[in-house]
């Protein structure tokens, strides 16, 4: 079973990936057809926000017939288009860094009680941040045990 591939941008596409949502989620497509969700845009192709649906439609088709080998696939049906103008945070060069240095300015400044926590302190992957948010609830606990005030 494919879960969906990512599309690199030396392939000369302007989508990012797709996810084969009738793949990993059974029945959600009728038989014989498939429910793909794609993503478009990035950090570095803003230009995507300022489209119309129908044109990030026809990038999208256009895109998928090229990565896919198909380019006699039927037209697709279209089920909608969702934009998330920041939906994944840019982890750019000197984000540790400045990670680090927002930490310690917080400790510095007496708020040992304030934390930085969301995926773009732990990462993106769910996984990351379920683990980073374990990871912030053991050291909130130990700032409340003690006795220090939480922000």
């Amino acid at each position: 079973m494919r879960f969906g591939q990512l599309h690199p941008r030396f392939q000369g596409v302007e989508t990012l990936g797709t996810r084969y949502s009738s793949s990993i989620f059974p029945n959600r497509a009728p038989p014989g057809q498939l429910l793909l969700l794609n993503f478009i845009g990035g950090a570095t192709n803003p230009g995507m926000l300022t489209k119309m649906d129908s044109e990030l439609i026809q990038v999208a088709d256009r895109d998928l017939r090229k990565i896919l080998i198909n380019p006699n696939a039927n037209n697709p049906t279209v089920l909608g288009v969702k934009l998330w103008p920041k939906a994944v945070p840019q982890f750019l060069i000197r984000h540790v860094e400045l990670l680090n240095v927002a930490k310690a300015t917080l400790k510095d400044t007496g708020f040992l009680g304030m934390f930085l926590g969301e995926n773009y302190v732990s990462g993106v992957a769910l996984g990351a941040c379920v683990e980073g948010a374990y990871e912030l609830a053991a050291k909130v606990n130990d700032v409340a045990s003690n006795g220090s005030t939480l922000c």
